[in-house]
């Protein structure tokens, strides 16, 4: 046989989101690793991070070094909206490629008040937590709610948001 038919087809580049925009890196604080032979890893991805975000190399940037080839890692989405498993397929200096092995975006089952449409609910960050904005001003009328659904059932106590 001769070596161009032994040698490895060329590494496809890493798949382009649709729209262009930046990729927020994972911070190492948000990083834990269970010590196995491979090694097993736990994210937090922040909640404007997207599916796609966690299959762009620029993702993993800030804690490559952690990863090696057949690696796992789980993502517990901050908000608790999604979780995902992800192989550690090859890495390079810091660029790593993974694979999606699972992902599930959970459903939202909240009953909302009448006017709902008036009212945003929303993750704001790790310190205001989820919030209730008045659309009409952009005025945050309560956070600090430990989830979506809470904040929803506070909009639905309050008279003035049952007024429909």
């Amino acid at each position: 046989m001769s070596d161009t038919a032994n040698a490895a087809a060329p590494a496809k580049a890493p798949p382009k989101l649709a729209e262009e925009r930046k990729v927020i890196a994972l911070r190492e604080d948000l990083w834990s690793c269970e010590g196995f032979r491979f090694g097993r890893h736990e994210v937090t991805p922040d909640p404007r991070a997207i599916r796609e975000d966690l299959l762009q190399p620029e993702y993993w940037t800030n804690i490559a070094a952690k990863l090696a080839p057949g690696g796992r890692i789980e993502a517990h989405w901050q908000d608790g909206s999604a979780y995902g498993e992800y192989y550690v397929r090859r890495r390079q200096g810091s660029y790593v490629e993974v694979l999606e092995l699972n992902y599930w975006k959970f459903p939202s089952t909240i009953d909302l008040p009448k006017n709902a449409s008036l009212y945003d609910v929303h993750w704001a960050g790790t310190t205001p937590l989820w919030r209730v904005v008045r659309k009409s001003d952009k005025k945050v009328l309560r956070d600090k709610f430990v989830d979506e659904f809470s904040a929803w059932a506070w909009l639905r106590q309050q008279p003035w948001a049952r007024a429909g």
